[in-house]
């Protein structure tokens, strides 16, 4: 156990150098067969050249020619957020940048991988993101406590899905389920799940106005429980909300979760009808898991 604990402190003073101290750190895109996916310098899930956020080729054979880009209709949204000893931090991703309480700096690590790190009160945060065939990308999030005092940590990251946007619908159809939460558009049959592989995570559903980005990022308020269930069509944000409890001095903890992408056979209703929408999303297998 310690000799795991130090190999995480090395590897989180490796990505601090490389990030910080060798200006290295920049926006770029990562590209798989079913997944294109751009990066903001503070690691977010939009390059700051605002060319890609998310698009999904549900075909597996990497044409993004005409795939929708789930994050970039409408106000984009894709965020994370720390709270340390009950008080907030504030968010970073794309729409964050600079957050003058943390600054998280990105690297492509490579063709699919990247490295996000920066340190706040403290607190060595550490998030490795991979791209993954199996239309998911998943995140690493390692977080050390480098003070000689314990400090209680709170993390939350969410997004506003747009897949129906080309149909000029910022609308999804939301829903929970057990550790995970889903946003489908009804239009396009793309759906994305944030799902939580750690254990423990609170998956909410935030509707636009709720917070001062448009949605809620608050610690508070995505700390708060929701039932099971179908939300239907709104334009909401889906979020993942972890409690890590304290953590000691020079010790560390760590969660995973991923970006899940489906695709089912969208009924060819008009934007009118999409009243009707909530009913489609029977057909989401909630917690399916895609392996090509």
């Amino acid at each position: 156990m310690k000799h795991k604990l130090m190999f995480k402190l090395l590897m989180v003073t490796v990505a601090l150098f490389v990030t910080c101290g060798l200006g290295r750190a920049a926006t770029f895109d990562m590209t798989g067969p079913y997944l294109n996916v751009g990066m903001s310098n503070t690691g977010g899930l939009i390059d700051d050249n605002f060319n890609v956020g998310l698009q999904f080729d549900p075909t597996g054979t990497g044409n993004f020619t005409n795939a929708p880009d789930i994050l970039k209709g409408g106000t984009p949204f894709e965020f994370y957020a720390v709270a340390i000893n009950g008080v907030d931090e504030g968010a970073n991703g794309f729409m964050f940048q600079p957050n003058t309480n943390y600054v998280m700096t990105s690297t492509k690590a490579g063709p699919l991988f990247a490295s996000t790190a920066g340190v706040v009160g403290g607190l060595a945060i550490s998030t490795q993101t991979a791209v993954v065939s199996a239309k998911a990308i998943l995140f690493d999030v390692n977080f050390i406590n480098f003070t000689s005092a314990p400090m209680t940590v709170q993390y939350a990251r969410g997004l506003d899905a747009t897949p129906d946007s080309g149909f000029g619908s910022l609308k999804t159809v939301n829903s929970i389920g057990a550790g995970m939460v889903t946003a489908l558009g009804p239009l396009t049959g793309i759906a994305i799940s944030i799902v939580d592989l750690s254990g423990g995570g609170v998956p909410t559903i935030q509707a636009a106005g709720s917070g001062p980005f448009g949605w809620a990022t608050s610690l508070a308020a995505l700390s708060i429980p929701q039932a099971a269930g179908n939300y239907g069509l709104s334009d909401s944000s889906i979020n993942m909300y972890w409690n890590l409890g304290t953590i000691a001095p020079y010790q560390g903890k760590e969660i995973s979760f991923e970006y899940e992408l489906a695709a089912v056979t969208p009924v060819p209703v008009p934007p009118s009808l999409m009243l009707f929408a909530p009913g489609l999303f029977g057909l989401v297998g909630l917690r399916k898991r895609f392996f090509g």
